[in-house]
């Protein structure tokens, strides 16, 4: 430090660690909270089937014009260019 205070740049770093460990433990408590209500993280079998369909019951676009079977897009769904 130039010139400085160096009790002052200790006071700042002890603030900037205090709003940290603040800031993280306020977020963790509001999740643990939230998690108690509603969870907050999908089990294993809907991140496979995939969030779109799990949720909502909907397939997402890419899927419904993709034919995996036949490993080509499926031209019945495409608009008309």
């Amino acid at each position: 430090m130039l010139r400085g205070n160096a009790k002052f740049l200790f006071v700042q770093v002890l603030a900037i660690v205090i709003a940290t460990v603040w800031a993280f433990l306020f977020t963790y408590g509001m999740l643990w909270l939230i998690d108690r209500i509603t969870p907050v993280k999908v089990d294993a079998a809907g991140e496979a089937a995939g969030l779109d369909e799990m949720l909502h019951g909907e397939r997402p676009i890419a899927k419904a014009l993709y034919d995996a079977r036949a490993g080509e897009w499926n031209r019945a769904l495409r608009r008309p260019t």
